[in-house]
């Protein structure tokens, strides 16, 4: 059985759920604040399939620091619902 990612302290509003015939599939909110003060925050999907491989994807606001391309967006650029879909989508399963 697939297990979730590992817990961290930058993790917030995590929620998990087991999708039948590809895995388990969570999604959380994290903010580099206290991790990486080169990044702002973002939302991350990670797909444990049956198999144990992973698909992980990671929604940005933004980086601060050198190599920015503009200020941070205030929201993200998918919602967690898009996120989720993005993450469960055909062309991104084996």
């Amino acid at each position: 059985m697939p297990r979730p990612p590992p817990a961290h302290k930058w993790q917030k509003d995590c929620t998990s759920e087991k999708v039948p015939g590809v895995g388990l599939l969570s999604i959380w909110q994290a903010s580099g604040a206290e991790d990486n003060k080169a990044s702002n925050s973002w939302l991350e999907a990670w797909l444990v399939r049956d198999d144990n491989t992973v698909l992980s994807i990671r929604n940005w606001t933004g980086i601060h620091g050198p190599g920015k391309e503009g200020p941070p967006l205030k929201t993200y650029p998918l919602t967690k619902a898009q996120l989720r879909q993005l993450a469960l989508n055909s062309a991104l399963l084996p």
